[in-house]
């Protein structure tokens, strides 16, 4: 349930972007880049941990890494 309230969330940060959430964004995507559990699926980034698509995951805060990376 928590990947779905998480993908939600992500996805109303994408569209209704403000600051503070594309930095923390920024700072997240520089740490799950060369992350070896990074997948790409149909040319959208995925986390193979959980399944998220990485620009919705990395805007929210329902969840965290599964790796404990952030």
């Amino acid at each position: 349930m928590s990947n779905i309230l998480a993908i939600i969330e992500g996805h109303k940060n994408l569209i209704f972007q403000d600051e503070e959430t594309e930095i923390k964004y920024q700072q997240r995507i520089l740490i799950c880049n060369p992350c070896e559990s990074r997948k790409s699926d149909l040319n959208i980034d995925i986390c193979g941990e959980c399944g998220c698509p990485l620009a919705t995951l990395l805007r929210q805060d329902v969840k965290h890494c599964n790796l404990g990376k952030w």
